[in-house]
């Protein structure tokens, strides 16, 4: 004759076990939700730093069509004067909500059958209507850590 034979119902050690298999569950749900909000909220900065880093590629675009010479710096931020992009002035940047933008102006060198090169090569000679555009934006995300987004274009003066 059995013991368990005749015996109904769910025992303690049952409801425990069947607890903790749903907290476990529970648990590893919510983590794995605020674990994608908050990827979702670093991409949304990438997105956005994205952003200004091409719109200010973008406003330097402008200023070299309405006057390549206005391209004299090394650094810059852009800004608007009048409804018109204007650089603000050398070595400037431009905080922009938790951004900080700078743009960088580099010279272009050419060899002699006119392809870009170093300007350590030997037949370097400065081209004077290409620049090399760098627009970088940083971020801090999280525990002084800094992201950044590099961007750039060859301007050429035509």
């Amino acid at each position: 004759m059995s013991y368990f034979k005749n015996q109904t119902g769910i025992s303690i050690l049952e409801i425990v076990v069947a607890l903790g298999v749903f907290l476990i569950l529970v648990v590893s749900l919510g983590s794995q939700l605020l674990g994608g909000s908050s990827l979702m909220a670093r991409e949304k900065e990438f997105l956005l730093a994205g952003a200004l880093a091409d719109e200010g590629l973008e406003a330097v675009r402008m200023i070299a069509r309405d006057n390549w010479n206005n391209l004299a710096y090394s650094k810059s931020e852009v800004g608007t004067f009048s409804g018109t992009w204007v650089l603000l002035g050398e070595g400037t940047s431009g905080q922009i909500g938790r951004f900080n933008r700078q743009i960088s102006f580099f010279p272009v060198y050419r060899d002699s059958a006119n392809n870009q090169v170093a300007e350590s090569h030997p037949e370097a000679v400065l081209d004077q209507n290409t620049k090399r555009i760098e627009a970088g934006v940083s971020w801090e995300i999280q525990n002084g850590e800094i992201s950044t987004i590099m961007r750039e274009t060859i301007l050429i003066n035509r």
